[in-house]
């Protein structure tokens, strides 16, 4: 098949994601689109905590992610939470000094957790692959993915 042009990419993406080829699938997008995709993908296992941190750091040792990242972005992932937390307590504060500094610090943990989490996707040595299998896992586990393939039926 053929990705000259925008339709042609359109067309195979589509029969890939029909035929459940998740590697041709995520071969065909573009690597922003593709980027943006695996950063959610990624995210949707952090969050799953304990419950999904043996099959995620599997997953990523499968395909080269250094495991020292994933420790650090789970590390992120945590700072970032508690953070949004003391946010949120001091929402009703009436001391407005405490919640701007505590709204920078938020910022700030939140900018290091993006730049960290797409750094180690830029460590990835065949990204369009890795994002392939964190859909399949997503599928597997929760029966659904990053990708609603009903849209593309229409």
């Amino acid at each position: 098949m053929s990705r000259t042009t925008p339709e042609g990419a359109f067309a195979e993406a589509r029969a890939a994601m029909e035929r459940g080829d998740w590697d041709s699938f995520f071969a065909c997008l573009d690597p922003g689109n593709l980027l943006r995709i695996a950063e959610n993908g990624v995210a949707r296992f952090l969050v799953g905590g304990e419950a999904t941190a043996d099959a995620f750091t599997a997953l990523c040792g499968e395909h080269g992610v250094p495991g020292e990242m994933i420790v650090a972005l789970r590390a992120l992932l945590q700072r970032r939470t508690d953070s949004g937390r003391a946010s949120v307590s001091q929402a009703g504060s009436s001391e407005r000094g405490a919640m701007l500094q505590q709204s920078l610090r938020h910022k700030q943990i939140v900018d290091e957790y993006q730049k960290a989490l797409k750094g180690t996707l830029k460590a990835v040595p065949d990204l369009p692959r890795f994002t392939a299998a964190l859909e399949r896992a997503m599928r597997a586990a929760a029966g659904g993915g990053s990708v609603f393939l009903e849209a593309l039926r229409r």
